[in-house]
């Protein structure tokens, strides 16, 4: 997928979604799909790093992935160009400039898709109803996508962050459409859990990211190819004193040295709520009852 961060012109006729797509979930993916449904258009999303800067409306709410993962989720639904601009650099634009001028002469949109909210222009103040009307008198086609419902709710970047801060993992991942995970350099622990034959590997959090509840998930890691079970601990660690919120992943078979490494850690299901433990030794033998349930988890698969 090549990734534009500026606008410049490009000559092909594309299709292009136009969203946030924090999580690219199930509502989102139909969205992206309008666009990749036309094999005669380049299929195209423009999307937004809202790492800095978010629209005022959803100035508080962390997102559900860093950009990084959004950018692969969104390459996986056949995605061959994607803009990605900071956010700053068109929330001041005017909704029909911001229409005209880069959708149509530097994006050469021939169909746009979007769902049936979706704002733009500075103040948000551009709607599908102005974007229909400057499409019609452009001759580009228009597709707005509705709401898509999961037992007769939509599903939306809310709800699935509401599943995510409450342990609700299996909702949240039936609604992302792919399970949730979590990327990051593995990193120096205090190797307590090899000391006790568990060893483990620690990713921080980026504290811009919308954090499950803490606890205890069972989890996968992928690593040269190969898929491992696990269980993985969100959280501070409260039973030797920890301050910093980590995920700290037990595989089950893997005793690889790969610090300074990126590593996927996929989470299933929550198993239960962190807590204290009165020594070390009760917080291992728990682990170790913890391991077995993930064993089972995948046997039964």
């Amino acid at each position: 997928m090549q990734i534009n961060r500026d606008f410049s012109p490009v000559s092909q006729p594309c299709a292009v979604a136009l969203g946030i797509f924090d999580g690219v979930h199930l509502g989102h993916r139909r969205v992206i799909e309008a666009a990749t449904s036309d094999p005669a258009l380049t299929a195209g999303v423009l999307t937004f790093d809202t790492t800095r800067v978010k629209p005022s409306r959803k100035a508080q709410m962390k997102s559900i992935q860093p950009l990084d993962e959004r950018l692969r989720r969104i390459e996986k639904l056949g995605v061959e160009i994607c803009w990605v601009p900071e956010f700053s650099a068109i929330s001041s634009m005017e909704a029909e400039v911001f229409v005209r001028e880069l959708l149509f002469s530097k994006m050469n949109a021939r169909r746009v898709c979007c769902g049936e909210d979706f704002r733009f222009g500075c103040r948000a103040s551009g709607d599908v109803a102005l974007l229909r009307a400057l499409c019609e008198e452009a001759g580009v086609d228009l597709v707005v996508v509705p709401k898509y419902l999961d037992s007769g709710v939509p599903i939306s970047s809310t709800r699935i962050r509401d599943a995510l801060e409450n342990g609700r993992m299996e909702e949240a991942n039936r609604l992302l459409g792919e399970p949730y995970s979590v990327t990051g350099e593995v990193i120096h622990g205090r190797r307590l859990g090899t000391q006790m034959h568990y060893p483990t590997l620690n990713q921080r959090f980026d504290p811009s990211i919308c954090q499950p509840r803490y606890g205890v998930y069972i989890s996968s890691v992928e690593w040269k190819g190969k898929q491992y079970p696990g269980i993985t601990n969100i959280g501070v660690k409260p039973t030797v004193n920890g301050q910093i919120p980590l995920a700290e992943t037990h595989v089950v078979g893997f005793d690889d040295e790969i610090y300074g490494q990126t590593v996927t850690v996929t989470l299933y299901r929550f198993v239960r709520g962190e807590q204290r433990f009165d020594s070390v030794d009760e917080l291992f033998s728990q682990i170790a009852r913890d391991t077995q349930e993930a064993i089972r988890y995948f046997s039964d698969d």
